[in-house]
């Protein structure tokens, strides 16, 4: 499956529609807003291809959607900050409605989309955003993961750690609160010692 690829001028702007619309046909278009991201610190758009198969299954069933057919209008927020509400905007003042916002393929960038996303009264999902910071229902009021929260993760790398008997631990972490809050998951773990370096963020990165 070919993965389409976005503009270099980083400017979050929808690049690729699928199914193409101009595949004329009697039903009627359903548009959910993809926002991914194909570069910075996590690139999600390895999980296009698999969106592109779920989305043939979904409108070749007769069942699924009668009389619709369901398309994703794609962008790049580039797992950035400051790109990612600008991504979301972009989405919404598209003239194609959207009736859901999928992603923004990382957490530095499903924070700031997800914080918003209500005002326009859609919901928004991630299958790949896993802080737990994204669990306040106050502050993501229509965000929902569909992938385990990382303090999970920190009871299975206690386990590897026992097994292993590492007296020692160093993790380098961003210096931003939603890492911050998955770095202090492991530190009621004994009997090792844990180090953490805090890597500062340049606002390119941000």
């Amino acid at each position: 499956v070919s993965i389409p690829q976005p503009p270099s001028d980083g400017s979050g702007e929808i690049f690729h529609v699928y199914p193409d619309p101009a595949v004329s046909n009697e039903s009627i278009p359903l548009y959910f807003a993809l926002m991914q991201s194909f570069s910075g610190g996590y690139v999600s758009a390895g999980g296009l291809p698999g969106i592109l198969v779920a989305l043939d299954e979904i409108n070749s069933n007769p069942y699924a959607l009668p009389g619709y057919t369901l398309h994703y209008t794609l962008s790049d927020n580039e797992c950035t900050r400051y790109r990612s509400q600008r991504t979301l905007f972009n989405q919404l003042r598209d003239d194609r409605t959207k009736i859901a916002a999928v992603g923004s393929g990382c957490t530095l960038a499903t924070e700031p989309a997800a914080e918003i996303s209500h005002f326009w009264n859609i919901p928004q999902i991630s299958c790949h955003a896993s802080s737990p910071t994204l669990r306040n229902r106050e502050r993501f009021r229509r965000y929902f993961q569909t992938i385990g929260s990382e303090e999970n993760q920190g009871y299975a790398d206690f386990g590897v750690i026992k097994f292993y008997g590492w007296k020692k631990i160093t993790i380098l972490q961003l210096d931003i609160d939603s890492f911050e809050i998955v770095t202090s998951i492991y530190t009621p773990f004994p009997p090792f010692t844990l180090f953490v370096f805090r890597l500062l963020m340049s606002f390119q990165g941000c």
